[in-house]
C-alpha cells in the first residue's frame, strides 16, 4: 500500500463489534462521520429487546483497538446481553433540589 493510500479515509458503514481503549465494547451499525474537522466512529446501538431505544454514540479513532464485522443479529443479541451498552435515563441523575441553584450564595 502506497503512503497515498494509506492517507485515504475508509469509508465504513457495516455491523459491526468494535473493542476501545479501556476495555470497553459495544455493537451496532458503524459509519465514520465529520464533526467540525475531525473524523469521528459513529456506531448506532440497536438491540433486539423492545424496551431499549436506539443509542447514537461517536468516538475518535484513536480509542479503537478492533473493529469486528459481523451481523445485525449478532451485534442486537450481543448488546441485548450486556446491559452497560446501555444510554443513561434520566432517573439515574441526580437532580437539583426544589429551590436551589449552583448558582446560590451561601
Amino acid at each position: 500500500m502506497s503512503t497515498e493510500q494509506a492517507s485515504q479515509p475508509i469509508d465504513i458503514a457495516n455491523w459491526a463489534i468494535m473493542e476501545l481503549m479501556g476495555h470497553r465494547t459495544v455493537a451496532g451499525y458503524v459509519t465514520s462521520v465529520i464533526i467540525g474537522s475531525h473524523v469521528m466512529i459513529r456506531i448506532d446501538i440497536h438491540s433486539s429487546e423492545e424496551s431499549f431505544a436506539p443509542v447514537t454514540q461517536f468516538y475518535n479513532p484513536s480509542a479503537l483497538y478492533c473493529l469486528s464485522p459481523t451481523t445485525e443479529e449478532i451485534c442486537r443479541r450481543y448488546v441485548a446481553n450486556n446491559s452497560f451498552t446501555k444510554p443513561v435515563y434520566s432517573y439515574q441523575l441526580a437532580l437539583p433540589q426544589p429551590g436551589i441553584t449552583e448558582f446560590d450564595d451561601e
